[in-house]
């Protein structure tokens, strides 16, 4: 299965390699990131964060939807039908604390109540209820739509947060990856040397030119090397692992990386340091890039909704209605207020109800106790937004100062590289001629596989702080 999952990316995605001479594949960070956020289960899930959101969205404006209601009641007993009651109605929210309501009832029996008795052809009612004080500005239906919508912002972010955390572990996995891959390199070639070079002097001692002695000591040296070069393939192998982890086909089927993909070679990779002008941009915009601020920022906004909805309660409810009336559907009354035409401009002077309801806690002691726990809350994420922004600038700064340092140590380890190259082979022509022995010139050349190995380690680990350097700047998931 695995071997069928790494078959079917050679063949559908040609954008995840590049071609060399030796048929190997050179998998890129770029590339191995695009396959990560496509394929891999956590970045899958991260799409459910969105899709929540818009379910939320969708409950909170169900606050808003019309509603149909109904009514029937009839009580019949001892050969007596004592009442028949019928009503039906729509209700329709809106945004300023109104509420437009049509309703239909009829009514008949012979104990019915007075208040109860409507027009033999029944009665429509059209009007309206208005929160004035309490419920005008705001009200829950209206702080939770707004909280719905702070919380859809925020579910991209989250996204992305999830993102920028999985592509940093990805990448450190990446660039150790790549950095034994360099180091095999290395041990490959010192092998190669060491056994090429004790042919030579093999041959040399067959023909009579060297001592036995200096066979064994580079034979010993062949065999040091083909030591480490195990424990080097052996490391490469577990790092392979390491990074299959992060190589999904669909969500489903895990991928293992094959002995033809390899990485890049850090040599060709391009070490440019930010400049401090870049740096600075970037700490000025972390609050608009970095994904932890900004749900801090949301988070926010909607403890702020719920603190304008708990300062609202200290408000009075004072509820008006007003329900104009009909005779069955004739909502048009003569002077005696049965129908048949009067003006529009006295239409509300007959046949309505009206009333009022009034509400107000003497102490509220409630309602001025969640207002302080609101207003404690937006302090306290204040303050951890605050400590949250020194320590991500903190970090930007930190991995800044990283790459300036190990650049610098690039530039002075690649010169040392090339003159140690240089001492070796000059201690190889003195050894040809007999000016020089077979331990000075592994001593050169242990030498310069420790600077290879050390140029090597230092390259990697600048890119590994170039990429905490975009993952604290909040722009590698963007």
């Amino acid at each position: 299965m695995l071997l069928f999952g790494w078959v079917f990316i050679l063949l559908s995605t040609p954008e995840l390699w590049s071609q060399t001479n030796n048929e190997k594949i050179q998998l890129s960070q770029e590339a191995y990131f695009d396959w990560i956020v496509r394929h891999h289960p956590f970045a899958m899930q991260a799409n459910l964060v969105i899709e929540e959101a818009e379910a939320v969205m969708r409950r909170a404006r169900g606050g808003f939807d019309p509603k149909l209601e109904g009514e029937w009641d009839q009580k019949f007993f001892d050969g007596k039908s004592y009442y028949h009651l019928a009503q039906g109605g729509l209700k329709i929210p809106t945004w300023y604390g109104l509420e437009v309501g049509a309703e239909y009832g009829w009514t008949d029996g012979i104990f019915l109540n007075p208040e109860r008795t409507l027009p033999s052809v029944g009665q429509a009612a059209f009007g309206v209820t208005a929160n004035v004080l309490q419920g005008l500005v705001i009200d829950k239906r209206r702080a939770d739509l707004q909280k719905a919508k702070i919380f859809q912002q925020a579910s991209e972010v989250e996204r992305r947060q999830v993102l920028n955390d999985l592509l940093m572990d990805a990448g450190g996995s990446y660039w150790a990856w790549t950095l034994v891959y360099n180091e095999l390199l290395v041990y490959e070639q010192a092998y190669e040397f060491s056994l090429e070079r004790f042919r030579g002097i093999r041959e040399s001692f067959i023909q009579g030119d060297k001592a036995a002695v200096d066979t064994l000591e580079s034979w010993i040296q062949v065999q040091d090397w083909e030591n480490q070069l195990a424990d080097a393939e052996l490391k490469y192998r577990k790092a392979s692992l390491e990074l299959s982890n992060f190589l999904w086909l669909n969500k489903e089927v895990p991928l293992e990386v094959n002995e033809r993909v390899v990485p890049l070679l850090l040599a060709d990779l391009t070490v440019l340091t930010p400049s401090r002008e870049a740096v600075q941009i970037n700490l000025d915009n972390l609050g608009s890039t970095q994904p932890d601020l900004q749900l801090y920022q949301y988070k926010l906004a909607s403890l702020d909704v719920d603190r304008r909805l708990k300062q609202d309660k200290l408000k009075p409810v004072l509820q008006l209605k007003y329900y104009l009336l009909g005779n069955g559907l004739d909502f048009t009354p003569d002077e005696n207020g049965n129908g048949n035409g009067l003006g529009l401009g006295e239409l509300f002077g007959e046949n309505y109800k009206v009333g009022a309801t009034f509400r107000f806690p003497l102490f509220l002691r409630k309602e001025r106790g969640d207002l302080e726990l609101a207003r404690l809350k937006i302090r306290d994420n204040s303050l951890q937004l605050q400590q949250k922004q020194l320590e991500w600038g903190n970090k930007v700064e930190s991995y800044f100062a990283e790459l300036e340092n190990m650049s610098g140590q690039i530039d002075r380890l690649d010169s040392m590289v090339d003159n140690y190259r240089s001492l070796l082979e000059v201690e190889g022509v003195k050894f040809e001629i007999g000016e020089s022995s077979i331990f000075l010139l592994n001593s050169r050349q242990v030498k310069l596989l420790e600077a290879q190995l050390k140029l090597a380690k230092v390259r990697s680990t600048w890119h590994k702080a170039q990429l905490g350097f975009d993952w604290a700047s909040g722009v590698i998931g963007r």
